[in-house]
């Protein structure tokens, strides 16, 4: 068994910071959207009462297609302080403001 760990140095990504998710949400494509499969403890989409299950059809008034989501980075990879306004599949609308929770 070899108890060893080798690591090499990537100089291109010297001070470049890590990409980190504010939102709290992992979500995954679906027919009209993108469908909630994970909420995480003490996040922003957590404190706003999202929940797994829940679809959002539309960010910011965009509805989430396929040319939506390829024009638009992830939003939990914004800026803390930026509110993002989600409707729900089911009517439900929420102003998710991104800040680093962890």
């Amino acid at each position: 068994m070899n108890s060893h760990l080798a690591l090499t140095l990537d100089s291109n990504t010297i001070g470049v910071p890590f990409e980190k998710d504010r939102s709290g949400i992992g979500a995954q494509r679906s027919a009209n959207g993108l469908r909630i499969i994970y909420v995480a403890s003490g996040s922003p989409a957590a404190d706003i009462g999202l929940r797994a299950g829940d679809e959002i059809i539309a960010i910011d008034d965009h509805f989430v297609d396929d040319d939506y989501l390829r024009r638009h980075p992830a939003m939990g990879s914004r800026p803390s302080g930026t509110a993002i306004k989600l409707a729900l599949a089911d009517g439900r609308t929420f102003i998710l403001e991104l800040r680093d929770y962890f």
